[in-house]
């Protein structure tokens, strides 16, 4: 079945709080209007931003600060050049960095750095 990014990315959330991750969502999309988007970049919120970032270091690259996951809905866009900048700069500061397409990539890459496997 093909699930929604956003749907995706509930399902990733579920997995990992179930897992005991320290890890937080950044909730970067949506429309907003002009106020509230000047708002929100005076308090911080960046362009690009991947949607989780997991804090814990990846059990089986654990000379790695943490994981940023960026998720995208199966077979849809790639990241933006704002993403891609993003991913880029935290890989270069120590990060893992995954770009999943759907729950089952996002499960398949979290496996291979330790965090478990595919649920059942």
């Amino acid at each position: 079945m093909k699930h929604s990014e956003s749907h995706a990315q509930q399902i990733v959330v579920q997995w990992l709080r179930k897992r005991g991750v320290h890890f937080c969502a950044i909730p970067n999309g949506g429309k907003r209007g002009p106020i509230t988007g000047r708002i929100l970049r005076a308090e911080g919120v960046v362009a690009g931003a991947p949607d989780i970032l997991i804090f814990d270091r990846p059990p089986a690259r654990d000379f790695c600060v943490g994981v940023a996951l960026e998720m995208k809905s199966p077979g849809g866009a790639k990241p933006s050049a704002h993403q891609l900048e993003f991913l880029t700069a935290l890989d270069q500061r120590g990060w893992a960095v995954v770009v999943a397409y759907g729950a089952h990539e996002a499960f398949d890459a979290l496996g291979k750095l330790g965090f478990g496997g595919m649920p059942k």
